[in-house]
């Protein structure tokens, strides 16, 4: 089956991703040997001027804390580790905030709508 740039949860024989997977935002191709890959050069960006209404500030704790366990102890998954560092404007998700910092944690009904634009843009 050849594609010409749809996400994977269009292809019937790919599993299903669920709408907080980071691979939603890559579209999915074939190449000349009809094998599936994403295209990863999209680039995700939050406004700088994003409403303060739409985030809450958050005071990291202690050391060691991942955008991972951020994800999961605000949204319920780690899935969605990727929204954070995009928001934060972290570029290498390995580098872990610093204890006392604080950070921008997207409020539900904002994260619902950015997750929605972000599947509508892409």
């Amino acid at each position: 089956m050849s594609t010409d740039g749809i996400h994977q949860n269009d292809i019937p024989e790919l599993p299903r991703l669920t709408q907080y997977n980071f691979e939603n935002l890559f579209k999915v191709y074939t190449d000349i040997d009809d094998l599936y890959y994403y295209n990863i050069t999209n680039s995700i960006f939050f406004p700088d001027d994003i409403a303060n209404d739409a985030y809450f500030n958050y005071r990291i704790s202690g050391s060691n804390i991942s955008w991972t366990y951020l994800s999961y102890i605000h949204y319920g998954t780690i899935k969605l580790w990727w929204v954070l560092c995009t928001l934060n404007n972290v570029d290498n998700p390995m580098i872990l905030p610093e204890p006392g910092t604080f950070v921008k944690i997207l409020k539900p009904n904002a994260l619902r709508d950015v997750l929605q634009q972000i599947q509508q843009n892409h």
